[in-house]
């Protein structure tokens, strides 16, 4: 008998899943909003597992879309710790000085603006294999979730509210039950 059929070594289909780097970047939020929800522990657990695994691949995507920004931005003068990418900016004239007509800055589109977006499409257009491991995708979320009467304190299920939106960006990942 190989490794590969041993007992517990054999992985559940479905269980990789290709995403692209704009699909994992963009269920960070709606993903937090869910977990701050008062879930079985089972559903907690296997949400919880979710944003581990896509954790990840989340750090590298932040480094390289911060090192994109980095490259093309130019620090906010309110905040320099803000580094901005704007479309237009002032004009400069051959000695780097700002262009001014009328006494007002004479503005221009950023050359560097394209190449951003271009950089920055391509980064979140990138597929990556993600496994999730042991854990089934989607996850299966419950109908109700627990809740206590704010008057009498009596514990009690309410239904699980999620708004449209958030469903949406959540829908490759949890599965009403």
């Amino acid at each position: 008998m190989t490794k590969e059929k041993k007992k517990g070594t054999q992985k559940k289909p479905g269980n990789t899943i290709v995403l692209t780097n704009q699909e994992i970047f963009s269920i960070r939020e709606p993903l937090g909003k869910l977990m701050g929800e008062k879930l079985h522990v089972r559903v907690a657990y296997n949400l919880a597992k979710l944003a581990s695994v896509l954790q990840s691949h989340l750090t590298v995507i932040e480094e390289v879309r911060n090192g994109i920004i980095k490259k093309y931005g130019k620090p906010n003068p309110e905040n320099p710790q803000q580094i901005t990418v704007p479309t237009i900016i002032e004009k400069l004239d051959d000695k780097g000085k700002v262009v001014r007509e009328d006494g007002k800055p004479v503005m221009e589109a950023n050359p560097d603006f394209g190449k951003f977006v271009d950089e920055l499409t391509e980064l979140m257009a990138t597929e990556e294999m993600v496994d999730f491991g042991k854990l089934e995708i989607p996850v299966k979320l419950p109908e109700k979730v627990a809740c206590s009467c704010e008057k009498c304190k009596t514990n009690m299920d309410r239904p699980l509210e999620i708004e449209p939106g958030t469903l949406l960006l959540l829908e490759k990942f949890v599965t009403l039950d």
